[in-house]
């Protein structure tokens, strides 16, 4: 693969499945369709944030996809590593089928192309890892780059005000407190003021 050749992270993501079918999972559906998406839950939460997910027709949700699978792969990844390690997971999936979960269909298969427990995980083996670093470096185009970070929205936005004394006595509060009414200082009589 001409290594310099410009793609977009989809177009990455689909050499990157396709390598994975050729020298792991020959078994994997030919056609998927994979993209850099967030998963249906759990895209953004902290704890326990899913970084893939796959998707079937037999569901019944997905409509018309040639092969009957949807792979997702979140755009929270940041390196190449990690989006291999995701890939060979979901494509796991794609041959075990939706029945399977991570039990035993799942987790045979995901042992013999160098996954590791636990299985609700994406960890690579070290030589899986290895192979990852190859096909990085000589079979793969140069990941076109970008990710997106998650970002909480702050659930309490604590506003600061400060009084006369020196130094500065300093309160914080919320929009709502300070909406209520004045707040006084009982050291030196002035009225606490947001900054």
């Amino acid at each position: 693969m001409n290594k310099a050749l410009k793609i977009n992270r989809e177009a990455w993501l689909r050499a990157a499945y396709a390598l994975v079918r050729k020298q792991l999972l020959k078994e994997a559906p030919e056609h998927v369709a994979i993209s850099w998406s967030f998963p249906s839950r759990g895209a953004m939460s902290a704890a326990k944030r899913r970084i893939g997910e796959c998707h079937y027709k037999e569901g019944g949700h997905i409509g018309k996809v040639e092969g009957g699978r949807i792979i997702l792969v979140s755009p929270t990844l940041r390196r190449p590593e990690d989006m291999l390690e995701t890939i060979v997971h979901e494509a796991v999936h794609t041959v075990s089928g939706p029945e399977a979960g991570h039990r035993a269909a799942f987790s045979q298969l995901a042992a013999r192309v160098g996954l590791v427990k636990p299985w609700t995980a994406t960890s690579a083996s070290p030589e899986l890892q290895k192979r990852f670093q190859t096909w990085i470096k000589r079979d793969l185009p140069k990941w076109p780059g970008g990710f997106i970070l998650p970002v909480h929205k702050q659930k309490n936005r604590q506003l600061k005000a400060t009084c006369a004394c020196e130094p500065a006595r300093i309160i914080r509060g919320s929009a709502k407190l300070f909406e209520q009414g004045e707040i006084y200082c009982g050291l030196c009589d002035s009225e606490f003021t947001q900054e």
